[in-house]
C-alpha cells in the first residue's frame, strides 16, 4: 500500500535526504569490539552515523553501548534472533567533522561473530528515526518481511544475520544490497539500502534468503529531510 502526498511543507519544497554506504567490519568472538580509525565518510553538518549491529549467539543479547569517537549513540530499532540467535540493531548518531572514528559497540555478554555496517544519512540534522521495523524466525522458510513507511524525500536502511552451516547470499525484493558477508562458521550477515522516495511509501521489503537458514534477525529505519 502507498500512501500518496506531495512532498511540499509549509515553507515550501522539501529537502532531499540521502544515503551512502561506507564499510563492513566484522569480528569474531567477545564482548566489547572496536574499529579503530573506521571510515565513516565525509564532513558535513547534515550528516548521520548510521551503525548496523549483528551479533550471533546461542542466547539473547542486547546492545549495551554504541559509540563513535567516543560519543554515544542512539537505538533505533533492535531484535533478537531465534534459535540460534541474531541480535540485530540500528544505532544513529549526528556527527559533524571528521572523515574518521573509533567506534565501539558493547553487547550484554558475549556474542560468537560480530557484523558491523556503516551508512551516512544526509539532508537532515536529526539522528532519529521517522519509522523503524523488525523481524526474526527461528525457520524462516522461504521468506522474511519487513514493512515500514519511508518519507516522501527519505531514505532507508535494512541490517541483516543469520545463522546456517552453509551460509549463502540473500536477495532483497528492492532494496539496494551493499554487501553481503559471510565469515567463520555458521555466520552471514548483510545490509542494504533504498535511496530517495519521492512520495511517502509504507513498504513491505521481502528478504529472500537463497537457503534456509536458521536464526535470522533483521530491522530497518527511515530517515526523511528535516
Amino acid at each position: 500500500m502507498s500512501l500518496i502526498k506531495q512532498p511540499f511543507g509549509f515553507g515550501g519544497a522539501l529537502g532531499l535526504a540521502t544515503v551512502t554506504y561506507i564499510g563492513e567490519h566484522n569480528s569474531p568472538t567477545g564482548t566489547t569490539f572496536t574499529v579503530s580509525g573506521a571510515s565513516i565518510g565525509d564532513a558535513a553538518d547534515d550528516r548521520i552515523v548510521v551503525l548496523g549491529i549483528n551479533g550471533l549467539t546461542n542466547d539473547v543479547r542486547t546492545v549495551s553501548s554504541a559509540t563513535i569517537g567516543g560519543v554515544g549513540a542512539a537505538e533505533q530499532v533492535g531484535i533478537t534472533g531465534a534459535g540460534m540467535e541474531n541480535n540485530a540493531f540500528i544505532y544513529s548518531l549526528l556527527v559533524t567533522s571528521g572523515t574518521t572514528a573509533d567506534i565501539v559497540v558493547t553487547f550484554s555478554g558475549s556474542v560468537g561473530k560480530f557484523g558491523l555496517s556503516v551508512y551516512n544519512v544526509n539532508g537532515t540534522t536529526n539522528a532519529t528515526a521517522s519509522d523503524t521495523a523488525a523481524n526474526n524466525a527461528a525457520s524462516p522458510g522461504a521468506t522474511i518481511d519487513l514493512t515500514l513507511t519511508i518519507p516522501a524525500n527519505g531514505v532507508s536502511i535494512i541490517t541483516y544475520g543469520d545463522a546456517d552451516i552453509s551460509p549463502a547470499p540473500i536477495s532483497y525484493s528492492s532494496f539496494d544490497e551493499d554487501h553481503d558477508t559471510v565469515f567463520g562458521t555458521y555466520y552471514h550477515h548483510s545490509s542494504a539500502h533504498r535511496a530517495t522516495e519521492s512520495l511517502l511509501t509504507e513498504h513491505t521489503e521481502t528478504i529472500t534468503p537463497s537457503v534456509t537458514p536458521d536464526g535470522i534477525g533483521t530491522c530497518a529505519a527511515a530517515w526523511g529531510p528535516r
